[in-house]
């Protein structure tokens, strides 16, 4: 069972007037690669607003029209959940967006048909009834009738700015509604306390249930957790326990067999742990349709930067540590990396380019080296902008030797570029011993 993308529409929101992406049926991740400035967030964000219903919900209505440009901006999003299709939008205007969307018009949404539209939110959203329980199921309308309510799939948002720091906890706190936060809020912080107090309770309720000799349910409050412990061990080759100690009762973090607070941990570290952990405490607790769920944790995942703060190998390990993580779950990300693309397998990769239109057929990246992804994918040259300046003028020069069509002063100009440049590229260093050569012969 997985959730994945079909298609996502946007118009007139953060640098695009209109931009259109379309999934293919078998990927597994997508990467959406850009400068910056060409509105990478914003499709995350849109996304994210498109996925996030809720009564005290504020992250629809202030952050989707932060980037709305007038009262016809939409986003709209197409999923397939479990072999159906469904779809979600937000809109400024009181008027649905049907002019873009091959969508029956109703003037109400709550009696619409058309894939089971079946809620109507308050910010001018609409979305199915299925997907409303998959999305809203932790936004802050965590009531009795949503923790009632059988989930099939989990979404979330994780914006650049994620971090963990080091808690203050208890021995055992509830959790409530409140502490959470908005999962599908990427400009939200990632709730470190709430994190590691939870990694805390599941120690806690693991004891208690071992003291009484249920050892399969101790072994299930641990299951998470250890998921995250082993990427970190096998993916990103860094060892790590979580440990929560006694007298004074405190949350520790072992790694490489040192024992360390979570400030101590590196900045990659941190923000590597931070969405994964919160996702899967958060799938912990969800009442699934499907009890088996819980530890496969089957969603969708939009990331933003996902290899913010990430040394070059970690960049390359990532994709896959996290396919074997959450191995039923669709990642959507942004990335700067070419070390991301390269490895990623089955991603789909969506490009936006200088004009804001979107190239496909990047998918065949996997497995080329970082240099050849940097040219097919993100930049036009691997050159500093004023080397690739001069070797241009040298081209041309050249151009000009060869046909017998330059001028004292141009030849000059060539003999002396390259000369320059031959202490930086072999490949002209060897060209100018080659011309030496010819000139002596001569």
């Amino acid at each position: 069972m997985r959730l994945k993308p079909v298609r996502f529409i946007g118009h007139n929101i953060g640098p695009f007037d209109h931009v259109e992406l379309n999934w293919d049926k078998d990927s597994r991740y997508t990467l959406i690669v850009a400068e910056n400035g060409l509105g990478k967030t914003t499709l995350v964000a849109a996304m994210a607003a498109c996925l996030s219903f809720g009564e005290n919900n504020l992250f629809p209505s202030v952050h989707f029209r932060r980037f709305a440009h007038d009262e016809e901006a939409f986003a709209y999003l197409e999923l397939e959940l479990d072999g159906t299709t469904d779809w979600i939008a937000r809109w400024v205007s009181q008027t649905p967006p049907h002019k873009f969307l091959d969508i029956a018009p109703s003037p109400d949404l709550s009696s619409a048909h058309r894939f089971g539209v079946g809620a109507l939110d308050r910010d001018h959203g609409a979305c199915s009834a299925n997907l409303y329980s998959v999305a809203s199921s932790w936004s802050h309308r965590w009531d009795k009738q949503l923790k009632a309510r059988k989930v099939k799939a989990l979404a979330a948002a994780y914006g650049v700015s994620r971090d963990l720091q080091q808690p203050e906890i208890r021995e055992h706190q509830e959790l409530d509604k409140n502490s959470l936060g908005d999962i599908l809020n990427p400009f939200a912080p990632v709730p470190s306390s709430v994190i590691f107090q939870w990694v805390a309770n599941q120690h806690i309720n693991r004891a208690l249930a071992l003291a009484e000799g249920e050892e399969d349910e101790a072994q299930a409050y641990l299951a998470a957790i250890e998921r995250v412990e082993q990427l970190l061990g096998e993916g990103l080759e860094h060892p790590i326990t979580f440990q929560v100690e006694r007298n004074p009762f405190q949350f520790r973090v072992k790694q490489n067999g040192v024992l360390l607070s979570v400030d101590q941990l590196s900045d990659g570290t941190r923000s590597f742990l931070s969405w994964p952990l919160d996702y899967l405490m958060r799938a912990s607790r969800v009442n699934w349709a499907n009890p088996a769920d819980s530890a496969i944790a089957p969603g969708l995942i939009l990331v933003d930067e996902i290899d913010a703060h990430l040394h070059p190998e970690w960049q390359r390990r990532v994709m896959p540590a996290i396919s074997r993580l959450l191995p039923e779950t669709y990642i959507i990300a942004t990335t700067h990396s070419p070390f991301v693309v390269g490895a990623a397998k089955d991603a789909q990769v969506f490009r936006i380019r200088q004009d804001l239109s979107v190239q496909t057929g990047l998918d065949e990246l996997y497995g080329y080296p970082a240099d050849l992804v940097l040219e097919k994918a993100f930049v036009p040259s691997l050159y500093a902008p004023e080397l690739e300046r001069k070797l241009n003028r040298l081209s041309e020069l050249a151009g000009k030797v060869a046909a017998g069509d330059v001028t004292p002063q141009e030849k000059g100009e060539h003999d002396a570029l390259l000369r320059e440049l031959a202490e930086v590229n072999p490949w002209l260093k060897n060209l100018l011993a080659l011309s030496q050569m010819k000139g002596s012969l001569a």
